[in-house]
């Protein structure tokens, strides 16, 4: 996945990894070989000491790699706010350079120089120090996807290649917390490119610049505060108690959209009564931002008494998102049902009675003739 955010960022220009301290595992390295990615290690990684010189192009493990001299780019590690710290970064690097040179003059030789992450400098000072390097006649600025092309040659065999960096399993789990929560958010929002940002803040969460796996997992857990505050943007308005004229009837569910941008959803309706209570969930519907949309939903249910029903937010994936809307759904059906049987039995009765009170009549005239 890092892999091809990054391609898709570079176009058509070559993909190294240059882990922070020069330092790479044997597994790493021979992964992203195989992924036609070359990674740049130190010179101390490779020999042991930062002040051997070493080719730029060389193998590690008989892996091809790109070896960049870890003492000049030591030069590069401290912020240049003046004159003084420019000068002796300039300084620095000429001499370490020009030490490089002094031990074979007539042999060129490309160095890979690395500035720390933590290395501050302003464009105009950045543009300055490479034009007094470069008016230097022993030395010169090569391309750098040139110097990437170019073959290994000698092999080295590293005594630390079981490096690896750890990561904690708090770092993992937000990390994976924010995968879901941006898998449903480019799923919810039209807008593509929003989910994309957070993709790539949760690849940047395993990068080796952080000074510690907490600063990652707490980089990580603001991207998913932000993607959370997107998704609770979304949110659903209805009345807590229903209650519908028929046995399947629409009931009204009011969608609102308080984010910046356009979003697609559906509203499904669950109960645990499931031998009373169905719903169809509702199609998708899109609500533009700073706006609302009233949707009806389709439900059945079946006997007398109260249900009580579960409104959410799906996402056009499947995933259930946002705060569950608690109501309760009767249905005046059976009322009226109850009623007319009630009217019923009293009809019923009072024809028994009139029956009743005609036998009873007619009994009397019997008995009355019988006498005379």
């Amino acid at each position: 996945e890092v892999i091809d955010l990054t391609r898709s960022k570079a176009s058509d220009r070559p993909v190294v990894y240059a882990p922070a301290n020069g330092v790479a595992d044997r597994k790493t390295v021979a992964l992203l070989n195989d992924q036609g990615i070359k990674t740049i290690v130190s010179n101390e990684f490779l020999r042991g000491n930062n002040r051997v010189t070493t080719s730029a192009h060389a193998f590690a493990d008989l892996n091809p790699v790109l070896v960049h001299d870890l003492a000049t780019s030591s030069c590069l590690s401290e912020t240049v706010d003046g004159a003084l710290e420019f000068f002796k970064v300039a300084t620095c690097i000429k001499s370490e350079i020009g030490m490089i040179t002094a031990e074979s003059p007539q042999r060129p030789r490309t160095i890979i120089v690395i500035a720390s992450a933590k290395w501050k400098i302003s464009p105009e000072k950045l543009t300055a120090l490479i034009s007094d390097l470069s008016n230097q006649n022993w030395m010169r600025f090569e391309n750098f996807n040139l110097s990437a092309s170019v073959e290994s040659e000698q092999n080295f065999v590293s005594d630390l290649n079981d490096y690896q960096n750890p990561l904690s399993r708090l770092q993992i789990r937000e990390a994976n917390n924010l995968r879901i929560a941006t898998e449903n958010l480019s799923s919810v929002f039209v807008d593509q490119e929003l989910a994309e940002g957070f993709n790539a803040s949760r690849v940047l969460g395993f990068s080796e610049l952080w000074g510690s796996s907490s600063d990652a997992t707490n980089f990580l857990s603001k991207n998913l505060a932000l993607v959370d505050e997107y998704l609770r943007a979304v949110s659903i308005q209805t009345s807590s108690q229903i209650t519908t004229p028929q046995e399947t009837s629409e009931i009204p569910i009011t969608i609102v959209n308080e984010s910046d941008r356009e979003i697609s959803v559906s509203v499904d309706l669950t109960s645990s009564a499931t031998s009373r209570f169905s719903a169809e969930p509702s199609a998708l519907i899109q609500v533009a931002s700073g706006q609302r949309i009233t949707v009806p939903v389709v439900v059945t249910l079946i006997g007398a008494g109260v249900v009580d029903v579960q409104v959410q937010l799906v996402a056009p994936n499947g995933h259930s998102f946002g705060e569950v809307e608690k109501i309760q759904i009767s249905s005046a059906a059976y009322s009226q049902f109850a009623r007319t049987l009630v009217r019923g039995a009293f009809g019923l009765l009072v024809l028994l009675a009139l029956s009743n009170f005609v036998k009873r009549q007619k009994d009397r005239r019997t008995r009355n003739t019988s006498a005379i």
